[in-house]
């Protein structure tokens, strides 16, 4: 799967959830866990995710889905003090 499709479906699972900000935390979800900043993900949106990266992202996305917070995972204080995070 790519990390356009990866991402696609991390939104899907977070709006389906009502979870607020659903394409913010999907991105941001994702390049923390690549390692890379959230705008450098536009750049490399048709590059293949290995499938222990995907699979790993998409449970985190489940755990946020459930109400655990993005914050927790990438050890960040609020949603606003990371929109403009270098990830």
């Amino acid at each position: 799967m790519t990390i356009n499709q990866s991402i696609s479906k991390a939104k899907r699972i977070l709006l389906e959830n009502k979870i607020e900000e659903a394409p913010l935390k999907a991105r941001l979800l994702l390049a923390y866990m690549l390692g890379v900043k959230k705008e450098r993900l536009i750049t490399r949106l048709e590059e293949e995710l290995p499938q222990t990266t995907e699979e790993n992202y998409i449970n985190e996305i489940y755990r946020i889905a459930k109400g655990y917070p993005l914050e927790y995972i990438i050890r960040q204080k609020g949603i606003h003090e990371i929109r403009n995070t270098s990830y």
